[in-house]
């Protein structure tokens, strides 16, 4: 490294930690984190805080849930799988033709852009599936689907989503949905006969000696060893709320009241509480390797120092490829330099591929057409910092161009105006990849052709900042513009405090869109379901697939409760007795307009956070079409994330009674 050494690496983490730590930690309720960075093959770790409350210092041994920086992996073995010419398998093969279950039952999701679905279109999330994201984990970590049989089942009666039906909408939009990973896993045990979790431990784990790194964890092995293991925490808010509105004296503050609030010294920190694991990252035996496929996705437990290994081969791989297939050793080596000439091969406006998000640096946030994905966009952190500049810019009286440039340029690293405009600077391609679940978060971030590669791993779901990503942000963005200590020093300088700025701005937008919420809820839904009107009515078993139902029964004092796929969290289900399913009538009493949604201080404790939940409507459910005994037969759940192309309302979902 030209003017460095691993030295200077750890220099530079030493000033983060100064720095950052309370700002990412202590101020925002985050318990712990661990930080790997490398750079032309020199290396540095960093470990803050603990690995639980009360516990020890995590180390760069100690193992994290990485969620959905899963999916880089497991899309490695699939390109393994495709190299391996005796399972007659390209990147191109249709979907269908290997899962044979897609085509009997249900074919109109398996086109998009007049062709038919692809292997390739699975690692990129470019399908016509619609965003589930409210039924495949519950709030407590729960994961209903534990075969791929279920998973197709899901799908095939899911409507496509037509928003993304064509190529050109999917040039600066992903479609996230985690199924496509779980359709992958299955490919790989159709082809193999082995069980996907085990393939991608014989041959990437053990390949590149990732002794800690595994497809979820056995319960066993946690129990016996729980120093070795981070645990899992989320926020309690309830402290904070009251104390924003006691500063300000409105129940319903301002957006600007409650910028104010948090970056006043009257600021309540968001206080931590362990809870239970995600379902998809434990399995109940080591023996059988065997998880829920959506695993997959989102279940891959690792450290810091085993990440930094996949990360120094991937970099290595990336190098030679101008030395051609000669330099490539072995099946991950291949496998790797298949996936990054995909990569390489795509157009720049190619947003994700193979598992990985993509951009070029040095961004140029002033381009609008076609607009360029901000780096690191991943999380919740860039959502509530986007939704923050809409709120600012909504004050304003004119919606000029300069207006939406200066809200597109809020969020500031990888960028150099300097260096954009001169002529010198080739375009840098980078990969990166985010993860949000439940008690933890964690962000992954490469620059290949400098040989930089930055891991950041948080036992925390940061309600009020995603630490991992702006953590990683600050180190990969010095990385990048540095090639000497002083030039990293100084770009660390002029970072940290923007990432200062940023944080507050977060938080302020989160607890403004948990004002909303909850007020919200209140106003749609004041009352707790009447027992003696309607419970009779609504108490029983409804399903929407094979293994996606729900139970309705009766809970203490007469409240109704709401339980998904017959496990999890229960929400006890409120009723609007004024409105009907079109929002502006009188209800009759063969419609009925109930949620389960409940406030945050309810939900916190389980572990469930992020702006995606915060959406009162999104958790209303109509009962209907009552029997002769005065039994409800179904209700209908719009828990679809995605619009319509037109801005419409997503399909209802209706859940039919199915009562033994």
């Amino acid at each position: 490294m030209v003017g460095g050494s691993a030295a200077t690496l750890s220099s530079l983490l030493q000033e983060v930690s100064f720095a950052l730590s309370d700002t990412l930690l202590s101020q925002y309720g985050n318990v712990g984190m661990s930080i790997a960075v490398s750079k032309d093959g020199e290396q540095a770790f960093l470990n803050l805080g603990q690995t639980g409350i009360g516990g020890i210092p995590p180390s760069n041994e100690t193992v994290y849930l990485i969620s959905s920086m899963t999916k880089p992996i497991v899309a490695l073995s699939v390109f393994i799988l495709v190299n391996d010419k005796r399972n007659n398998i390209s990147i191109s093969t249709p979907v269908s033709s290997i899962l044979g279950q897609l085509k009997h039952n249900n074919t109109s999701f398996l086109h998009h852009a007049n062709r038919e679905l692809r292997l390739s279109d699975l690692l990129d999330l470019r399908s016509e599936f619609h965003k589930g994201t409210n039924l495949w984990e519950s709030p407590n970590g729960d994961v209903p689907w534990q075969t791929v049989d279920q998973i197709m089942s899901f799908l095939c009666r899911m409507p496509s989503n037509k928003a993304f039906a064509s190529e050109a909408s999917f040039v600066n939009e992903r479609n996230y949905v985690n199924e496509c990973f779980c359709l992958a896993a299955a490919i790989i045990e159709k082809a193999t006969n082995m069980p996907w979790a085990r393939f991608v431990q014989d041959k990437i784990f053990e390949s590149l000696g990732m002794k800690r790194t595994s497809v979820g964890i056995d319960e066993a092995s946690r129990r016996k060893n729980p120093s070795a293991f981070a645990s899992f925490h989320s926020c309690r808010v309830e402290a904070t709320v009251a104390a924003l509105r006691s500063a300000t004296g409105s129940r319903t503050p301002s957006y600007t009241q409650i910028e104010e609030y948090v970056e006043s010294s009257s600021f309540i920190t968001p206080q931590p509480v362990e809870v239970n694991p995600s379902e998809s990252s434990s399995y109940k035996t080591a023996e059988t390797i065997k998880s829920s496929p959506l695993a997959a996705a989102a279940g891959i437990m690792s450290t810091t120092d085993d990440l930094l290994k996949f990360s120094s081969k991937l970099l290595q791989v990336y190098n030679s490829l101008p030395q051609g297939a000669a330099s490539h050793h072995d099946e991950v080596e291949r496998g790797m330099a298949a996936l990054l000439k995909y990569i390489r091969a795509l157009p720049d406006t190619y947003t994700y591929a193979a598992g990985w998000n993509r951009v070029l640096l040095p961004w140029d946030p002033t381009i609008l057409d076609p607009k360029p994905r901000r780096p690191g966009a991943d999380g919740d952190n860039v959502r509530r910092l986007q939704a923050t500049m809409k709120e600012r810019c909504r004050d304003k009286s004119t919606t000029t161009t300069d207006t939406r440039q200066s809200c597109q340029t809020a969020w500031p690293f990888f960028r150099d105006d300097d260096k954009l405009k001169s002529s010198g600077m080739a375009p840098n391609l980078a990969l990166y990849h985010g993860g949000n679940m439940v008690g933890a978060n964690s962000f992954w971030f490469l620059i290949p052709r400098q040989n930089v590669a930055v891991v950041v791993l948080c036992n925390t779901r940061g309600f009020f900042l995603d630490a991992a990503n702006l953590a990683c942000m600050v180190l990969a963005d010095a990385l990048f513009f540095g090639n000497t200590h002083h030039q990293m020093k100084t770009r660390l300088h002029d970072m940290i405090p923007r990432a200062k700025i940023i944080a507050p701005r977060v938080a302020a937008n989160y607890l403004w869109e948990l004002v909303k919420y909850e007020e919200k809820l209140s106003t749609m839904f004041p009352d707790e379901a009447d027992n003696d009107t309607y419970a009779a009515a609504c108490v029983g078993r409804y399903q929407f697939c094979e293994g996606i139902f729900a139970t309705v029964s009766e809970g203490n004092e007469g409240v109704l409760v709401f339980q998904l796929y017959g496990k999890g969290f229960e929400y006890p289900l409120r009723v609007n007795k004024r409105t009907c399913s079109d929002g502006g009538h009188e209800t009759d009493e063969d419609t009925l307009v109930m949620t389960f949604a409940m406030p945050m201080s309810e939900l916190t404790p389980t572990g469930v956070g992020g702006s995606n939940r915060l959406d009162a409507e999104a958790f209303v459910v109509v009962f209907g079409g009552r029997d002769q005994k005065g039994m409800f037969g179904q209700f209908a759940w719009n828990f679809a994330r995605v619009k319509g192309v037109d801005g419409s309302p997503p399909p209802e979902f209706v859940f039919k009674r199915v009562d033994d």
